[in-house]
């Protein structure tokens, strides 16, 4: 049951960041969308470089000293020095986050790029993209009810875990609305906060500078693994999450979870998160996408969910066996 709750919070917190706010507007909790930074930039581009890393030379993955903090060193296209530090994030946080070490902050301000999970552009327009796309799923739901679908024990779950006029506006929408209220639900509840997280302080910092913001992911990819499936298959995936908790204990629950995981964070140490994560289907594209980064040489900095880089399946690990990565262990890192 530990697992299940933990499978739950890595969903959550990948999806807080950017949609937290945007639900409780939709929900009528809240009277404002936080802004996300206003810079554009075009997404980026994904290339097949499998045949080309084969020839040249591997870059170096190294551990800094730093919390979840790394740095890869190679040659861009031309045999140019490039470099990519990668800062992992996590996307809840509170004052212990904080102050960044220097070092990180530097590397910041030297990149000649950003990237993070979204772009600045796809971020500003997350929220509004979200709310169409709840508008749009009353007509898609055509009439249907959600908890006249569900067993009276599923049901009382769910009275438990979010409140009445919640519960009467999402049962009019496709179940994936809901699936969404109950895993944002506990944020309400928890000590941390998404406005302490660092992907929250580097958009904003970002933004604030004029800097743009790279994404490794797409706004539509990402609205579209809220949202896929039919309708029955979101109920599917609905009745399974309503039969793998107690709706007397979630809350609590979820805060148990979460804060191990931050706790896990804290620690620095990333084997011991990636005990607590799992892979993510994206980071093989991910991976991809940071080759080609440093084809292009200069410094990239990024920040991203922590759980893209550690464990059996991080990016890294797929870097690695695409042949363009090897790992040096260094002193004194953690």
């Amino acid at each position: 049951m530990k697992v299940f709750y933990a499978a739950i919070i890595l969903i959550s917190l990948s999806l807080i960041f950017s949609s937290c706010n945007s639900l409780k507007k939709i929900t009528g909790t809240d009277e404002g969308i936080q802004e996300q930074g206003k810079n554009q930039e075009e997404r980026v581009p994904q290339e097949d470089k499998k045949e080309e890393s084969l020839k040249k030379e591997k870059a170096v993955l190294t551990k800094e000293k730093e919390r979840m903090f790394w740095k890869i060193s190679g040659k861009d296209s031309s045999g140019k020095e490039s470099t990519v530090f990668i800062q992992g994030t996590i996307h809840i946080g509170d004052e212990r986050l904080y102050p960044l070490e220097q070092s990180v902050i530097a590397s910041y301000l030297s990149a000649d790029r950003i990237v993070a999970e979204l772009s600045s552009e796809d971020s500003e327009k997350f929220a509004e993209e979200l709310f169409f796309l709840t508008s749009s799923s009353y007509k898609k739901a055509e009439g249907r009810t959600v908890t006249k679908e569900l067993s009276a024990e599923q049901r009382e779950t769910l009275k438990q875990i979010l409140d009445a006029k919640t519960l009467d506006f999402l049962t009019l929408l496709e179940p994936w609305c809901m699936v969404l209220a109950i895993i944002s639900a506990p944020a309400k509840e928890s000590p941390l906060s998404v406005d302490f997280s660092l992907d929250e302080y580097f958009s904003k910092r970002a933004a604030a500078e004029g800097r743009t913001v790279l994404g490794f992911d797409t706004l539509s990819g990402q609205l579209e693994s809220l949202c896929s499936g039919t309708y029955s298959e979101q109920l599917e995936s609905l009745k399974e999450i309503l039969d793998g908790i107690n709706g007397g204990e979630f809350f609590e629950k979820m805060t148990a979870a979460s804060l191990a995981l931050y706790n896990a964070y804290l620690s620095g140490d990333p084997d011991r998160l990636g005990e607590l994560t799992s892979g993510d289907e994206r980071n093989a594209r991910w991976a991809e996408q940071l080759s080609s980064f440093l084809d292009k040489g200069g410094t990239t900095f990024v920040y991203a969910g922590c759980a893209h880089w550690v464990g059996e399946d991080s990016v890294f690990s797929v870097m690695k066996k695409m042949g363009v990565l090897e790992e040096k262990i260094q002193e004194g890192s953690k």
